[in-house]
């Protein structure tokens, strides 16, 4: 029986989704219709990517930390976390899993960061931790 799950049509035998998947609502039939909303979720979710790496080609993202030591070194370091919260700021909403840092960021100044969707998709962007 063909079923999709997970964004994905896959074919599993007849008893374990009548049974536990579709009960569950863990997947749907694979009808035409059911078939046609996933491509145009994909469609749209594509589209969706591109604008976010488009929007990221220029962005250099400003992080100001709230303790800074003498020498500009800072108390606890700058994660994906932090760098996810002002993405978010700024309209952009980014799972962490698909941002990148490439330096750990324990000191005020510039890093090179980047965000990936897999596939060859990827953009990299600049941020600046300053006081």
């Amino acid at each position: 029986m063909k079923i999709i799950i997970d964004d994905q049509i896959k074919e599993v035998k007849s008893g374990y989704a009548r049974n536990f998947l579709l009960p569950q609502g863990k997947a749907v039939p694979a009808t035409a219709q059911a078939i046609k909303e996933l491509e145009a979720k994909k469609i749209k979710l594509e589209a969706k990517k591109k604008k976010i790496l488009e929007e990221l080609k220029d962005l250099k993202l400003l992080i100001r930390p709230k303790k800074i030591g003498e020498r500009g070194k800072l108390f606890g370091a700058i994660t994906a976390t932090d760098i996810q919260k002002a993405l978010k700021e700024k309209g952009i909403k980014i799972a962490k899993k698909n941002l990148a840092i490439e330096n750990s960021i324990k000191e005020l100044g510039d890093y090179k960061a980047s965000i990936s969707f897999g596939g060859g998709q990827k953009q990299d962007f600049l941020v600046s931790v300053c006081r």
